[in-house]
């Protein structure tokens, strides 16, 4: 296989997994496009593969871009295209897990396998418009800024989906929005009552939001391919696959011990 910049990095994923343990943070997974990371007080900056995201960074992706991100605890976020998004809090350990995500403008699709009660332990994602709680799913959030709309479409699980007035900063009744449901809510509002979705909608939204393989480019990313029992993971970059196979999720979710090679 011709590739260019060849570079090879052998790392164990305990490792790996215990670093994440031991300071919170995200690791970029995939970089499509123009992507940036904005630290506190500075400017933003290309994002890169490999390249780590703390609490109070934002992501931001340019047309026809997007990021995935794989968290401390194992749960994904992928950044959509023209999407502004801010980790305002991510605590993992022992004794608590919280998190609070800021979409600002635009789309993510979240995967959150660790378990969340809302009450003392939350995953929550904040829009101008809403307020977004899980236990432990897979769904879409949107922010449409132009019309102070969020939008929820669920793939796995429920999301509890609340409007926030923004003067007042009170919330409304909870809406459940449950697996093939969609619902959305305006400038604050009690989001409107879930729909359920046909068949073919709901394959087409999950498939647009997914992170697969497709299209040709020079992207930066990681391609994650078991092997042998070790359960080896083959990290590529600037290849051009420019998506995360569903094999490799398998493997994010669960701990193993990992050799991780970069080609190029």
């Amino acid at each position: 296989m011709a590739m260019n910049k060849l570079v090879m990095i052998m790392l164990v994923f305990g490792g790996f997994s215990k670093a994440l343990a031991e300071e919170t943070y995200g690791l970029l997974m995939i970089v499509k496009g123009q992507v940036q990371v904005a630290k506190m007080k500075t400017q933003p900056v290309s994002a890169k593969v490999g390249g780590k995201v703390y609490p109070q960074d934002t992501i931001i992706t340019g047309k026809d871009s997007r990021a995935k991100i794989v968290m401390s605890d194992r749960n994904i976020i992928n950044v959509l295209p023209e999407t502004k998004i801010r980790i305002d809090q991510y605590i993992n350990d022992t004794k608590e897990k919280n998190v609070r995500l800021s979409l600002i403008e635009g789309k993510i699709r979240t995967n959150v396998e660790q378990k969340y009660d809302n009450n003392e332990n939350k995953f929550e994602i904040k829009t101008p418009s809403a307020i977004v709680g899980v236990r432990g799913t897979q769904f879409l959030t949107s922010y449409n800024k132009s019309s102070n709309t969020t939008g929820v479409t669920t793939f796995r699980g429920e999301v509890i989906f609340r409007g926030l007035d923004k003067t007042s900063d009170k919330l409304t009744e909870a809406v459940l929005v449950k697996r093939g449901e969609t619902s959305e809510n305006e400038s604050g509002r009690k989001p409107g009552s879930p729909v359920k979705m046909s068949p073919s909608e709901f394959k087409r939204i999950e498939g647009d939001t997914a992170v697969r393989k497709e299209g040709q480019g020079s992207d930066q990313q990681l391609v994650l391919v078991p092997k042998n029992d070790l359960t080896p993971i083959t990290a590529i970059q600037d290849r051009n696959d420019n998506l995360l196979g569903d094999s490799a999720k398998n493997i994010i979710n669960k701990p193993a011990k990992v050799n991780i090679i970069i080609e190029r």
